[in-house]
């Protein structure tokens, strides 16, 4: 706000006193730009979900972890005898388990650059081709390589998308609505891991034989 040559300013309790701040309003444009920008965040709470599900399918195992699909297939053989909590000993799958997250962070370390030079909305389109090469790598793998490849590229996407939602909603809305509206973006991480759960239940009552390539999709 300008203020004229014979206005005088008083800081109070770290506000300032005699200047009218304006508060602003609640527009179906500001609601709907948060909601778009904070839907972002299904694609973290599904991938979240759905890494765990996917990382129990036997043709999974098979194809790119095939010393833990035969502990697995052992275990079955014996029975109750072997020790089930070894059948997942495998630092491939944990590298498996753990890329995205681990890109996610690397790439906040310069997704605070490309967001302050380049935009929010910038960012957050960024952020969405990312996943999309991710998923169509990830859907796609014939090898782990292929595999951790997708994962890390969503991981970036990921890195991107957390730098930049959550500061493009609280520029745009009113500053007594801003916490609300960011509210969205833990609503949007938690109906994502519901639509993973969801999928990974009716995959193991179905039994699906690609089912891990459907899941990425």
């Amino acid at each position: 706000m300008a203020l004229g040559a014979g206005d005088s300013v008083v800081a109070s309790g770290g506000g300032i006193s005699g200047v009218k701040q304006y508060e602003g309003h609640i527009t179906i444009y500001v609601l709907f730009a948060s909601i778009l920008a904070t839907s972002t965040a299904v694609m973290g709470g599904y991938d979240a979900g759905i890494t765990g599900g996917v990382a129990q399918m036997n043709n999974f195992l098979e194809k790119f972890f095939p010393a833990v699909y035969a502990r697995k297939q052992l275990s079955v053989k014996i029975g109750s005898s072997h020790n089930i909590y070894c059948q997942y000993n495998s630092q491939a799958l944990q590298a498996y388990s753990a890329s995205i997250s681990l890109a996610a962070a690397v790439s906040t370390l310069f997704a605070s650059y490309f967001r302050r030079n380049y935009g929010r909305k910038t960012t957050l389109i960024y952020s969405g081709v990312l996943s999309i090469i991710g998923v169509i790598l990830k859907a796609a793998a014939q090898n782990l390589g292929m595999l951790l490849v997708g994962r890390i590229i969503i991981g970036f996407g990921l890195g991107f998308m957390m730098q930049a939602a959550p500061i493009y909603v609280s520029e745009i809305a009113p500053f007594r609505w801003r916490g609300s509206l960011n509210f969205f973006f833990q609503v949007f991480l938690a109906f994502g891991n519901l639509i993973a759960t969801l999928i990974n239940y009716g995959n193991a009552r179905t039994g699906n034989a690609i089912g891990w390539r459907i899941h990425w999709v």
